[in-house]
């Protein structure tokens, strides 16, 4: 009787422990897809904002060169490849929007996994023109401000704007990109151990 009794007890442990382990494992699979879907969130704010802000800049640059001011032919090159850049970065924020809702965490975990490292791949490349980007900016700016022989102030105001978008770069680089792709991709990494 007693050996009856220990089986049935340790049976219904033993289907008590399965239990909380498929809950334990509901629990944490919903704990990583909500984890990962506020990183994509927050990608998927910064670039909708860059979607944003990019056709506003254009205007500006439009308007500055219907100005009645004298300019070399440096200036109007430079003013021109700055609307070329804003029209190139708008469809390459749209290519990566695209990448990034095609992220559903409701889909399998390898089709997720493509579209998140697809968009990693396009930070990469993004940070490696930046390198030449900013400096060439920087490089022409400072060619046309000296050609202008503007006041020490607005050498200055120049300066420092250049030392805040570089820090702002490397922090969103650093902070922003890099961190909530990494998040996406532990996540998912986990959730397909999960599924084994």
């Amino acid at each position: 009787m007693e050996t009856e009794d220990l089986k049935n007890r340790w049976s219904s442990l033993e289907e008590q422990l399965k239990k909380q382990e498929v809950f334990n494992n509901l629990v944490t699979k919903e704990l990583l897809q909500t984890k990962s879907n506020k990183a994509l969130s927050r990608l998927m704010t910064y670039e909708v904002l860059g979607i944003i802000v990019l056709p506003i800049v254009v205007p500006v640059i439009i308007y500055a060169l219907g100005m009645d001011i004298k300019r070399n032919p440096f200036e109007y090159y430079f003013l021109y490849c700055m609307i070329g850049i804003c029209v190139f970065g708008f469809f390459w924020q749209l290519w990566k929007i695209y990448d990034l809702m095609q992220i559903d965490f409701s889909n399998t975990l390898s089709n997720n996994a493509r579209y998140t490292n697809k968009y990693n791949i396009k930070i990469k490349k993004e940070k490696i023109t930046m390198l030449f980007v900013i400096p060439a900016l920087a490089l022409s700016i400072i060619y046309i401000y000296a050609k202008s022989n503007v006041p020490a102030l607005i050498w200055a105001f120049m300066i420092c704007t250049f030392v805040c978008a570089i820090l702002y770069t490397y922090w969103a680089y650093k902070r922003l990109y890099d961190k909530n792709i990494a998040s996406i991709l532990k996540s998912l990494e986990e959730l397909k151990e999960l599924e084994e």
